[in-house]
């Protein structure tokens, strides 16, 4: 009885006046080829997918090693490494769990970008990023507004990459990469601030290719709510056919194809026509 109650009062010493205790297990590792500036935080979860946070660290700066100060009795399954944006850059996972100390490891950061930004040219935009380093990267997806709009394949050594989005309507749109890595994880990059494309402020129309086979895009700039005719005309001034024939708003940038299979070589005149504007181009169809 007496050894009991000094050993009750040992335990109420150490933790502080209180019989509730709980010991406590480490885990420990490094976050590597990462810039040694940054500190990342590290999560800890009791589950591979899900589940609760149990506990959370800082890497520290230069060296990229942490410690996890874990509850005993908790089960780490799922460590989480985000960087200072609070991105999930990297996920390491174990079924069995982790519950006593140990070293976890290095966590390679897969993919590290330095820059991601972008240009306009009238209905296109410009995408063009550069990573400091690459781990089994597999791919990029583009997404705008939330739709994928393109894929580039991963070089995993650092790299300039470059995408262009053509025919983006006029308004403001939002861009961001998905990069996956070879296990299907992937961290999604959000480019910083909106893309605008306005409308353009003069009527325009192109013809490519030039002279042409059998087919000819014609490229055409609308500033605003107008009444558009494009009509082809033979080198007699007579009409072929009425391309098209409608009323555009807002404005924009478009394309239209002539289908010249049912013409014969020669030259040809395309007319454009609003109630303001009047255009026309040479065309020389060669077969």
């Amino acid at each position: 009885m007496k050894k009991f109650f000094q050993i009750s009062i040992l335990i109420l010493i150490l933790t502080g006046g209180s019989a509730n205790y709980t010991f406590a297990f480490f885990l420990k590792g490094r976050v590597y080829n990462c810039p040694l500036d940054i500190i990342y935080k590290v999560l800890a979860y009791d589950a591979t997918y899900n589940g609760i946070l149990k506990t959370t660290a800082d890497t520290e700066l230069f060296s990229g090693l942490f410690v996890l100060d874990c509850t005993q009795g908790d089960t780490i399954r799922r460590i989480e490494i985000l960087d200072t944006a609070l991105r999930i850059v990297n996920t390491i996972r174990n079924d069995v769990g982790w519950w006593d100390d140990a070293n976890v490891g290095d966590i390679a950061l897969p993919v590290e970008i330095s820059s991601f930004n972008y240009t306009v040219y009238n209905n296109s935009v410009k995408l063009f990023w550069t990573t400091v380093f690459e781990l089994n990267n597999d791919y990029f997806f583009i997404f705008r507004d939330g739709k994928n709009v393109g894929k580039i394949i991963g070089r995993n050594k650092p790299f300039s990459y470059e995408f262009t989005d053509s025919k983006v309507p006029v308004g403001v749109h939002n861009y961001f990469l998905r990069q996956v890595d070879m296990n299907g994880n992937f961290t999604d990059y959000k480019l910083n601030g909106d893309v605008i494309i306005n409308a353009p402020k003069d009527y325009n129309i192109s013809a490519f290719p030039n002279p042409f086979n059998s087919m000819v895009k014609i490229s055409y700039n609308v500033p605003g709510l107008s009444k558009l005719k494009i009509e082809l005309f033979d080198i007699s001034g007579k009409k072929i056919m009425t391309v098209l024939n409608k009323e555009y708003t807002p404005g924009g940038f478009y394309e239209t194809i002539i289908n010249a299979d049912n013409l014969s070589s020669g030259t040809y005149f395309c007319r454009i026509e609003s109630d303001s504007y009047i255009k026309t181009l040479k065309l020389q169809l060669v077969k």
